[in-house]
């Protein structure tokens, strides 16, 4: 074997050597500060104290002996940075984009912003078209809380009588109107007959509506001797029953 190779050999074991010294000096380093950074039993104790000496004993174990902190400094906690939820503006901006095109479309239909009472499975919708029989006796319209607002009651004349309606009764279409005039502030106008049927008067339709909406008659029947006046769209579509 050459000189040369032989230099060349010792110049690399010198090399290794000194590598593996750092590394070992690293180690004990790293070692003999985990030591000295780690409290006595007794330390320990005094500063958990009220805790039983036994279970204090395994605790210590736990977190300085052979389970405890690990000492190889390849060991490394890397903290774990939660990443910031992702905004949900997009969405927000489109579920509202979308709520505003159902309400256009709803407000186009007429469902929206109108003048709407129950009647059993019906609607008495004015700006969608008013949709009463006057001659029917089918007591079938229940009347809600909104509609008396702080009254609790009213009083109807029916056949004569007088009869007395609140939130929840059962009335006929004739029966309705008149407890429309009279919550509009006036006197009842329209006549009605024992079993419910409008039989004389006058009803002016606009005293069912709210703000003065434009009115829509789809299927107004109206009996002999009652008059009816309201201001209709040019669109109504209506029968009149009687002379």
């Amino acid at each position: 074997m050459s000189k040369k190779s032989v230099r060349v050999r010792n110049s690399f074991s010198r090399r290794w050597a000194g590598v593996i010294s750092a590394s070992l000096f690293f180690v004990a380093a790293h070692s003999a500060a985990a030591e000295n950074d780690r409290p006595s039993f007794r330390e320990f104790r005094d500063a958990n104290a009220g805790i039983d000496r036994s279970a204090l004993r395994r605790m210590y174990r736990t977190e300085f002996g052979g389970g405890g902190r690990s000492t190889d400094p390849a060991s490394i906690t890397i903290p774990t940075i939660p990443m910031p939820a992702v905004s949900t503006v997009s969405d927000a901006v489109r579920v509202t984009g979308t709520t505003r095109r159902i309400e256009k479309r709803l407000e186009r239909q007429g469902v929206i912003n109108q003048s709407i009472q129950q009647v059993d499975s019906n609607l008495v919708n004015i700006r969608g078209g008013v949709s009463l029989d006057l001659t029917s006796t089918t007591r079938n319209i229940t009347l809600g809380n909104n509609l008396f607002g702080k009254v609790s009651a009213v009083e109807i004349t029916v056949g004569g009588e007088t009869k007395t309606v609140q939130a929840g009764s059962q009335v006929s279409a004739a029966e309705y109107i008149a407890v429309k005039q009279i919550l509009s502030g006036n006197s009842q106008k329209i006549t009605i007959d024992n079993a419910g049927s409008a039989i004389g008067g006058e009803v002016d339709l606009g005293s069912i509506t709210a703000n003065n909406d434009v009115m829509r008659a789809s299927d107004l029947v109206v009996p002999v001797n009652v008059t009816t006046y309201g201001d209709f769209s040019k669109r109504s579509d209506f029968k009149l029953l009687g002379a």
